[in-house]
């Protein structure tokens, strides 16, 4: 699993597009195919500082690329699975 670093304000997570709503902070992707229209969302959890990707059509391409940047800023380490 990914997460946020714990030495990281995640005030910082805001120059990469992300908002902050109650307890998470969301970045909205959105997509649009022929007639087809996605929406999709990547949080990032407050208290756990965990990184998903919401379920959607399309491919996650454009998701990973936003989480790829936040690990090139060096706010993400990999965790293990509890």
């Amino acid at each position: 699993m990914l997460k946020i670093k714990d030495n990281v304000d995640l005030k910082e997570l805001e120059k990469f597009g992300f908002e902050h709503q109650k307890l998470i902070y969301v970045k909205d992707v959105v997509r649009r195919c022929c007639n087809l229209r996605e929406n999709k969302k990547i949080y990032i959890y407050e208290q756990s500082r965990l990184i998903s990707i919401g379920i959607g059509l399309f491919s996650t391409d454009v998701e990973l690329s936003i989480i790829y940047d936040l690990i090139q800023a060096g706010l993400v380490e990999k965790v293990e699975d509890k």
